[in-house]
């Protein structure tokens, strides 16, 4: 029986069609297996701009905090330890109104009576994964104002900006490799 990639060989498909359309499941076009036979593939690959992006925005941070005054700081620690505060609470209520629908169905599945001995695994299972996830539940901590916010946000930001751009070259690397991949495939044909 044909299968995605055989089936035009008994219409007539050429060697290089057959041999790009089988390349759709390896390296670079591994991406393109699910998209159709005729679809096109690209001689090259571009990398995505995502950590580009993100690099970009952690840089356009780190100057604006670094054109901060102290008082600006301050200001934006303290509003950075407000949503904080309001986040930990609404995260605490949504954890109690979890904990509560987890004890109600708990109690259902405790009063069931399971309709035969062949379901007593399947109570036991269900009671298990209550215990489960309501322990895994997470404890909220209450936050503390960062007197040091400016250091301490300026050592996360300079983390993320290597990450970001280590990433980026990463991918640059790939996207090359793979267009050299594709080229060599192409001049084989």
């Amino acid at each position: 029986m044909p299968t995605g990639y055989t089936s035009k060989i008994a219409d007539g498909q050429s060697f290089a069609d057959f041999v790009l359309g089988c390349a759709r499941a390896f390296g670079p076009y591994l991406s393109l297996r699910d998209a159709p036979n005729g679809a096109p593939l690209p001689d090259e690959v571009m990398p995505d701009d995502y950590h580009l992006r993100a690099l970009a925005k952690v840089e356009d941070e780190l100057a604006s905090i670094n054109a901060m005054s102290d008082a600006e700081c301050v200001l934006a620690a303290q509003d950075e330890y407000r949503l904080a505060l309001e986040s930990a609470a609404r995260i605490q209520l949504e954890q109690k109104d979890l904990n509560r629908k987890y004890k109600v169905m708990l109690a259902a599945v405790i009063k069931w009576h399971p309709p035969s001995d062949e379901h007593i695994k399947l109570k036991d299972f269900m009671i298990e994964q209550i215990h489960t996830s309501a322990t895994e539940l997470f404890t909220v901590t209450t936050p503390t104002l960062d007197t040091e916010w400016r250091d301490t946000r300026i050592a996360v930001l300079l983390r993320d900006q290597k990450y970001y751009r280590t990433e980026y070259d990463e991918e640059v690397a790939r996207c090359t490799a793979n267009s050299k991949w594709i080229r060599l495939l192409k001049e084989s044909l």
